[in-house]
């Protein structure tokens, strides 16, 4: 009797294999769109990185925007670094928050020091 393989996974292993193929294709077929208008393969070549690079670049920066307000916004009305009068600040329900470090155990190694430059 003959045993079946189990299906392949097609996946790639990298999760960002799929954007950077993605990426190099539409470099790829913007370059050549633009030679057909520009007649200039350096150029349109050139011209082609730097527009997806722009548009990866923004549709970067603009997720992980929409990621900070997103998490921000679900905080349900939390301030941390506010007056204290939410949830979170001293007055909250789960009590005041934690005390103060002790000035000389803040920093031991004495990172902060401002070797008397400070008067």
């Amino acid at each position: 009797m003959l045993k079946s393989k189990p299906p392949k996974n097609n996946k790639p292993k990298n999760p960002y294999a799929r954007a950077k193929w993605l990426a190099l294709v539409a470099m790829a077929g913007l370059a050549i769109l633009l030679n057909i208008v520009l007649r200039d393969w350096i150029a349109s070549l050139h011209l082609a990185v730097v527009v997806v690079f722009t548009v990866v670049t923004l549709v970067l920066g603009v997720h992980s925007l929409i990621v900070a307000i997103v998490k921000r916004s679900g905080r349900n009305g939390e301030d941390p670094g506010g007056s204290g009068d939410g949830p979170g600040g001293p007055g909250g329900p789960e009590g005041p928050g934690p005390l103060p470090a002790d000035p000389q155990r803040a920093d031991p190694l004495g990172h902060q020091d401002d070797f008397g430059l400070a008067a």
